[in-house]
């Protein structure tokens, strides 16, 4: 009866405590944790054009996300002249936006980035133009 009581006192309770400190732990710091927001924020770097050719003027623009960790995450996105919004598409985390262009049909946005080698604290050097175009009503990377 002895070797009975050690076991449930000495493996079994103290394991139904963990799976009980486990689950309280996991249901204070899950993903849905209120506490954790994401916030988007207009940037700016418009552009304005006839986005999708139906005869009215269009607005492309740059916003920037923080989850609230260390990155400053950055996209371009369009507001259509009816008042939709397309979907964005990622440009990069913690860039150095320049400027924002359409010609041709296309919208161009320039910035800087880092040398794949460097650290996220270096400061980014590198041009770079990134191309759009709307197709549909969709924003797609072009080519």
């Amino acid at each position: 009866m002895k070797k009975i009581l050690i076991i449930v006192v000495g493996i079994v309770l103290p394991l139904i405590a963990l799976i009980i400190v486990a689950v309280i732990f996991k249901l204070n710091f899950s993903d849905n944790d209120a506490s954790v927001k994401s916030e988007a924020r207009y940037f700016g770097n418009e552009v304005k054009g006839d986005f999708n050719r139906d005869g009215r003027e269009d607005v492309a623009y740059l916003f920037t996300e923080d989850g609230g960790g260390s990155g400053t995450f950055y996209y371009v996105t369009v507001k259509l002249a009816d008042g939709k919004e397309l979907n964005s598409v990622l440009l990069g985390d913690r860039i150095a936006p320049q400027t924002t262009e359409f010609r041709d049909g296309i919208i161009i946005v320039n910035y800087a980035e880092r040398k794949l080698d460097e650290p996220m604290t270096a400061r980014p050097s590198v041009g770079v133009s990134a191309y759009f175009k709307v197709v549909g009503n969709k924003l797609i990377k072009w080519p």
